[in-house]
């Protein structure tokens, strides 16, 4: 009897890695009519640009994700056209925005200094850049929202905004505010999974850190 569960097991995993393969040529073909080549080292793990697609046999789905985060409500069925069609979505809604940097990183200055204050801490101490998040949402609301606070006026800013974000601002190079630059603190492994102390921030598809501490110091 384990021998006949263990073939029909051997089929079974068989049937699941010849379907991937036929999924995967398929999804690879369908991306490369958008002009885009899918990396990756192996079936199941791909690249396409910025985001990570993890395709899922077993359950029958895929997971698309940008600097660590999922960048869908829902999960993605095992369909091409809606794997294509949620990459492009994903990539209108993340790195497609009109962000002028320095207005962000004015926004980020603002927003430290309300966690200085909050904390009672002075300028150039390091604050947790999660807590910074959190006010850089509340600086990014609009007058009408501060005015009556509203789930109408809220505006919404998702980490992968936020670590799309700040690496356009890493990359630009353009790291001081008004004499202040700014200064991230990578986090030690143990707080690096803790998702209220640290933030992973993307430098690419697969690269990135965690990131613990971010704080503003005076320029000399």
């Amino acid at each position: 009897l384990q021998s006949l569960v263990e073939n029909l097991k051997g089929v079974a995993d068989e049937n699941l890695a010849e379907l991937e393969f036929t999924f995967v040529r398929d999804l690879r073909e369908a991306f490369s009519e958008k002009g885009i080549i899918l990396g990756g080292s192996s079936a199941s793990e791909l690249i396409a640009d910025l985001f990570v697609i993890k395709v899922d046999m077993r359950r029958k789905q895929v997971d698309m994700t940008f600097s660590r985060q999922s960048v869908t409500d829902k999960k993605i069925k095992l369909n091409v056209e809606q794997v294509v069609s949620a990459y492009e979505r994903a990539k209108r809604e993340i790195c497609e925005r009109n962000v002028d940097l320095h207005v962000f990183l004015g926004d980020l200055f603002e927003a430290y200094n309300r966690v200085l204050k909050l904390t009672e801490k002075q300028m150039g101490a390091r604050t947790v850049i999660v807590d910074c998040y959190r006010e850089l949402i509340m600086v990014r609301q609009p007058a009408s929202f501060r005015k009556t606070p509203s789930k109408q006026k809220f505006l919404d800013y998702p980490k992968t905004h936020f670590a799309f974000d700040m690496m356009q601002l890493r990359r630009s190079q353009q790291m001081v505010f008004n004499e202040h630059r700014l200064n991230l603190g990578t986090a030690t492994i143990d707080v690096g999974s803790d998702s209220a102390r640290a933030m992973f921030l993307a430098t690419g598809a697969n690269e990135g850190q965690f990131i613990q501490h971010l704080y503003f110091t005076k320029e000399k």
